[in-house]
């Protein structure tokens, strides 16, 4: 039996703290916030590149009326939590159940068990895993646990998997007390985010892997905050700007690099070698701000149709041409100037 993997990375978002200033009983509250400008809503990839944060706001706002016309989450799940673990979140069905909303469309509803461990808990989570993968699991999948959380100090992650045929999956989280203390992992970015991934291979069949890596953890990157902060526009905004923050001073991409990262000379096919170059982080944080692209102009459906399409034999290019209209080397070149002008504000 084959099956795919993903690991997530997590990531710390910072807590703004806002008030409001109220004067006299009969006076309006006044806000220390600047409203928000709501930009035009893009119709097209030149549209957004005259304005780069239409395609923030926007990508926020479909996904919102997305969760807010879809009121009931479908998601088959479980959780198990080690023996010596607390889970670093209360209540795991939060994002799984935001996801579901999100992408419910496409969800095919595997029962997907959701393991919670602790540094004290890896030979107990890892068990899992080798029961999961059967007599198919290969030598690096016996130390996916220890991987994960090889000390106290730096037990973080989590990854997601489905098997082959498609008829079970399970998500393995990681715990500590330093996660207690962030956010995403408490909210529920992190369960979206792998919950995302589960939606995702559900579309793909055979070709499992034939979507560009930035696609498959961008997406799953943008849902994490999309979803969690679908009713706080700020709170997104906080959450993604800590996404990308450090893509100025470590990267800082010109068009050029974007352009061979979005669409690398080598091809994409499965095993995604043409993103060893980078450092890992980049399928996150530029794959969100790509996503972010696509979802301004087509809503969050239109980017798991692209997993869906391809899972019926599609090439990406001609599934991207159908679902966006535009020729995938053209839509490249705009993709990558939009990016350089969204990382550079």
């Amino acid at each position: 039996m084959s099956t795919k993997q993903r690991v997530s990375k997590y990531l710390l978002i910072p807590i703004l703290v806002g008030g409001l200033l109220t004067g006299c009983s009969n006076s309006e509250p006044i806000s220390l916030t600047p409203k928000l400008e709501i930009p035009t809503e893009p119709k097209s990839f030149e549209d957004i590149l005259n304005n780069p944060n239409s395609a923030i706001y926007w990508a926020w706002k479909k996904s919102q009326n997305q969760i807010l016309n879809n009121t009931s989450a479908t998601a088959v799940f479980t959780v198990e939590i080690g023996p010596n673990t607390i889970a670093d979140t209360s209540d795991p069905s939060l994002g799984i159940n935001l996801a579901s909303r999100l992408y419910g469309e496409f969800e095919k509803q595997i029962p997907t068990n959701f393991v919670y461990f602790e540094r004290k808990d890896v030979e107990w989570a890892q068990s899992k895993v080798n029961k999961f993968f059967g007599s198919a699991i290969q030598n690096w999948q016996k130390r996916e646990a220890s991987k994960m959380c090889p000390s106290e100090n730096q037990c973080r992650g989590a990854s997601a998997m489905t098997s082959f045929d498609k008829k079970s999956a399970l998500v393995i989280v990681s715990s500590s007390d330093a996660g207690k203390q962030t956010k995403n992992n408490t909210e529920g970015p992190s369960e979206a985010h792998e919950y995302t991934h589960i939606i995702q291979d559900s579309q793909q069949g055979k070709y499992l892997g034939n979507l560009p890596r930035w696609h498959v953890e961008g997406e799953a990157t943008f849902a994490q905050n999309a979803a969690i902060y679908f009713d706080d526009y700020d709170k997104y905004l906080e959450a993604r700007n800590s996404v990308v923050g450090s893509l100025s001073y470590t990267v800082n991409p010109d068009i050029e690099w974007l352009i061979e990262f979005i669409s690398p000379k080598d091809g994409y096919t499965y095993g995604w070698a043409a993103w060893d170059k980078y450092d890992g982080a980049r399928v996150y944080d530029v794959g969100m701000a790509i996503t972010e692209v696509l979802t301004a102009l087509s809503g969050p459906s239109s980017t798991m149709k692209l997993s869906q399409l391809v899972g019926e034999g599609l090439s990406y290019e001609k599934a991207f041409t159908e679902i966006y209209g535009v020729e995938w080397s053209k839509a490249v070149l705009l993709i990558a100037q939009i990016l350089f002008k969204m990382f550079n504000q």
